[in-house]
């Protein structure tokens, strides 16, 4: 078989995998449909089958979870489970919309969701939704507000975020650890 008849079969097997996450989740909504206590009677009868794993074959069955979701586990695509199907369905392929800030001022970036870090995750959605570019840029001014600004000491060290930053060779006396422990922690 050569590699590439092997890569297809490869992908039609993740194929049938998904379709069949599909067919399991719409299953489960009918027998939830007809007995709500279904969960508990299959976790009996397949304990391999966890309450987690139920919970989200319910959601794929109830198109609240777009099924080849469950096949990633990066930042971006576990935050795209938490928004509405049609945009899961929609950015599951697209890029997202990314606000970023360069020497000419804002500009936005198209980011595959499976590329994304988690701080990229953080400022592009929140909670249930995508982030319009002018809420990402919110977030940004919000974000930088937080930070609290760099205090530059004429020392050999620097207190930030409750860290102690030591900028150059230095030695410290017990007590003088001690004074720069306490302002740290303030």
């Amino acid at each position: 078989m050569s590699k590439l008849i092997k890569i297809s079969a490869f992908a039609d097997a993740v194929k049938q995998g998904v379709e069949a996450f599909e067919t399991a989740g719409k299953l489960l909504v009918e027998m939830l449909d007809a007995d709500p206590s279904a969960k508990e009677k299959i976790t009996e009868a397949q304990p391999w089958l966890t309450p987690e794993m139920l919970d989200l074959f319910e959601r794929v069955g109830r198109r609240q979870l777009y099924s080849k979701l469950l096949l990633n586990e990066s930042p971006g695509f576990l935050a795209l489970r938490r928004c509405n199907y049609a945009e899961q369905e929609r950015y599951f392929t697209d890029t997202v919309p990314m606000l970023i800030e360069s020497s000419k001022g804002y500009e936005t970036l198209n980011v595959a969701l499976m590329d994304m870090t988690r701080d990229q995750v953080r400022q592009v959605f929140a909670g249930k939704h995508i982030r319009a570019l002018p809420e990402q840029r919110a977030w940004m001014e919000s974000e930088r507000r937080k930070m609290p600004p760099s205090v530059s000491i004429d020392e050999p060290y620097e207190i930030r975020r409750k860290k102690l930053i030591v900028t150059r060779p230095c030695e410290f006396t017990a007590s003088q650890l001690l004074d720069l422990a306490k302002r740290a922690m303030e």
